[in-house]
């Protein structure tokens, strides 16, 4: 469901919304109006919200993700790869969720043609009501060289093969 008003959203994840200069805060604070917030169904008592956070660049958009279900809210830390290995990261750019796969992809555009970035893909699993996600693919392009190349072609960084 989309989530076009900052005033629906639970206590815990507002207060990292509101008030001006606070961690996700907009200079438009009916930001949400235009639709890019949203809670996706990952279990039968658990939403994942997934929300723009603060000002997005001129083709990036970040994005915060919290657990949401009933009383508890967490955020979320998103498996990433690093060149050291395994990390998380708070946030995600340019998001897209598939509720038939129970995929989050997030697409990192190096410069404004996206011919370089990086792109991520976590799945969701639910175990025994436990909710998570994983990082199930991320790719990598570093050379920002024009090439009309399907970021789904680029270099794969994870699973290692």
């Amino acid at each position: 469901r989309d989530i076009n008003d900052m005033s629906t959203l639970p206590d815990a994840i507002r207060k990292d919304f509101e008030p001006e200069g606070s961690q996700c805060s907009f200079s438009d604070p009916n930001r949400f109006r235009f639709g890019q917030g949203f809670a996706a169904r990952v279990s039968e008592n658990t939403e994942l919200y997934v929300l723009p956070c603060a000002e997005g660049g001129a083709y990036n958009q970040p994005y915060v993700l919290y657990e949401v279900s009933e009383d508890f809210v967490q955020p979320v830390q998103l498996a990433i790869m690093s060149e050291e290995g395994p990390t998380t990261t708070p946030d995600a750019y340019n998001v897209d969720w598939d509720g038939t796969t129970r995929t989050l992809t997030a697409f990192f555009k190096g410069r404004g043609i996206g011919d370089c970035g990086s792109l991520d893909k976590w799945k969701v699993s639910n175990t025994d009501g436990e909710v998570s996600l994983y990082l199930a693919e991320s790719r990598v392009k570093d050379d920002c060289d024009g090439k009309d190349i399907s970021a789904e072609e680029w270099p794969l960084i994870w699973p290692k093969k």
